[in-house]
C-alpha cells in the first residue's frame, strides 16, 4: 500500500473515533441533564448488583436478652499508667514494653510537650470497677 493510502486510512479511523466519543459525550449529558433517566440507570445497576451479590440474610435479629455490664467490655491485662505534672492520663498495656539489658534506652511509649513533663509511673494489675479499693493505690512518685 502507499503512504497516502494508509494515511488516508489512520485518518478516517480517528474521525470514527472522534464520532463516537462525541456519540458518547452526547449521551451522557442526556443522562445527566434527565433526572428519569438518571434514576432509571441507578435502579437498574442497583438491580443488576442485587441479582450478582445479593443472597439471603446471614445474622439473626433476636430481642434483647439483658444488658450489657461495662466489665465484659474490659480487657484483662496488665497495664503501666502514665501521669504527667499537667494531669494527663496513659494508659499503656504492659506487653508493650520489653525488658531491657546492657542499659538500653527502652521503648518511647509517650512524647511530651516541652510545658508537660511525666512524673508519675505505676504498674497496675487489671481493676475492675467493682472490685476498685476505696482509696487510689499509692503511686511511684518520679523525679
Amino acid at each position: 500500500m502507499q503512504l497516502q493510502r494508509l494515511t488516508g486510512m489512520e485518518q478516517q479511523k480517528i474521525l470514527d473515533e472522534l464520532a463516537e466519543i462525541e456519540r458518547l459525550i452526547a449521551g451522557y449529558l442526556e443522562i445527566l441533564t434527565s433526572d428519569v433517566k438518571l434514576r432509571a440507570i441507578i435502579v437498574a445497576e442497583l438491580k443488576e448488583v442485587q441479582k450478582k451479590l445479593g443472597d439471603a440474610r446471614r445474622t439473626q435479629i433476636v430481642d434483647d436478652e439483658g444488658e450489657i455490664n461495662i466489665e465484659d467490655l474490659i480487657k484483662m491485662e496488665d497495664v503501666v499508667v502514665t501521669v504527667t505534672r499537667g494531669g494527663y492520663l496513659k494508659r499503656t498495656a504492659l506487653d508493650t514494653y520489653r525488658r531491657q539489658s546492657r542499659g538500653g534506652k527502652g521503648r518511647i511509649g509517650m512524647t511530651t510537650a516541652a510545658r508537660t513533663s511525666s512524673s508519675t509511673f505505676s504498674a497496675l494489675p487489671p481493676l475492675l470497677p467493682a472490685h476498685l479499693p476505696t482509696r487510689p493505690p499509692l503511686l511511684a512518685q518520679g523525679l
